[in-house]
């Protein structure tokens, strides 16, 4: 089993009014007006393509390593 997570910055989480729902694994929030959400990737038969919803997915380190080495473009957030 992959594991992997994303560490948000407790400040990040307050100035954004992050919404942190549990059993769904998933955080929501508002920027610039557009309702965001950030959603875990979904099984091996999850696509790293964008979605035509423009959710968020989240992906596992060692999936991260091999898309980086695969020269896919991405996007970090940071505070």
């Amino acid at each position: 089993m992959d594991v992997g997570q994303v560490i948000l910055v407790r400040s990040w989480l307050f100035d954004k009014d992050v919404t942190i729902h549990g059993r769904s694994n998933m955080c929501q929030f508002e920027h610039e007006g557009k309702k965001i959400k950030l959603l875990p990737l979904r099984p091996k038969a999850a696509s790293l393509a964008p979605n035509k919803t423009k959710e968020v997915n989240l992906i596992s380190a060692k999936d991260l390593i091999q898309e980086l080495k695969n020269g896919a473009p991405i996007m970090i957030l940071a505070a």
